[in-house]
Order: structure tokens, then sequence, then C-alpha cells
């Protein structure tokens, strides 16, 4: 179990009295933080694969990591906010004045939501296809691969 120091006060000198005094309050946060996220199973990756089923690591990288850029656009982000972050502008508002080369164009935040989009749109499409012909399945990997590398190059924007 991970221990949590929680926040500490500058104007306090001496920090181990302060370790001393904080103590109880901070194992009991860390008991309540460990409880709360070891029954969310939040540190386990949920492709919604059936269980007692057995699935090649091959189908279940890609499953798994798509399902949860799913969850988290639907549940954990809103689908919602994730519609409104895709028209997010640089105005006056983020402090760009309108004869700067920036204004009126998509933040940072915008672009990625597009692209996490872009992905989340293609997941649905595909994720209950069927196989039809062996050329139909290469192209289908080759496009998954696409797919999971540009995944890869957008995780760090995938927060709320």
């Amino acid at each position: 179990m991970k221990f949590y120091k929680r926040t500490r006060y500058p104007y306090w000198s001496n920090t181990k009295l302060q370790d001393i005094v904080m103590f109880p309050s901070d194992l009991i946060y860390s008991i309540r933080i460990y409880f709360k996220n070891s029954k969310g199973n939040t540190h386990v990756l949920d492709g919604g694969l059936e269980k007692g089923q057995w699935y090649d690591l091959t189908y279940r990288i890609p499953h798994c990591l798509f399902s949860e850029l799913e969850k988290f656009i639907e549940k954990e982000k809103g689908l919602e906010t994730h519609e409104w972050e895709k028209t997010l502008t640089f105005n006056e508002d983020w402090g760009v004045k309108p004869d700067d080369e920036k204004y009126g164009k998509l933040t940072h935040q915008a672009l990625a939501a597009i692209e996490q989009d872009a992905i989340y749109s293609w997941w649905k499409s595909v994720k209950d296809r069927e196989y039809t012909s062996l050329e139909d399945d290469n192209n289908y990997e080759e496009k998954e691969q696409e797919m999971l590398i540009r995944l890869v190059k957008i995780y760090r924007s995938l927060w709320t």
C-alpha cells in the first residue's frame, strides 16, 4: 500500500514535527484511497471480454486499449464534454488577441479531442465486426495497427 502525505503547510519550519502531527490524517487518507481503488479495479484494463474464454495477446491488447478509450470518452470524460472540447479555439478567453496568428485556431486540447474522436469512431464501427475474408482480415489488421499507433501518440491527452 502506498502511503500518501497530504497537504503540507509551508509555514511549518520543522517538517518532522509536521509529519508527526499529520500522520493520523495521512494514514486514514491512505487507507481510504487504498480501499477505494481496490474496490474499483482502477488498475485493470477492462476489455469487456467474456470471462472463461481464451483470447490471444494479439487480440487482448488492441481490444483492451480501444475499450478503455471508449470507456474514457463515454463515462469518464462524457460525450457532451468531448463534443465541447472539439470546438475549443484560441480567443480572448485564452489570453490571445485577435491580431495573434493563433487567434481562432483550434487549441491543443481540441486537436487532441478530434484525434481521440477519430480513433473512438473507428473503434465503435468495427468492434463487433465479423470476419468475411482473408483480404478483409489483412486490411483490418493494417488499420488496427495504424489506430493503435495513433492511440499511443495521444495517450497523454487522455485526462479529465
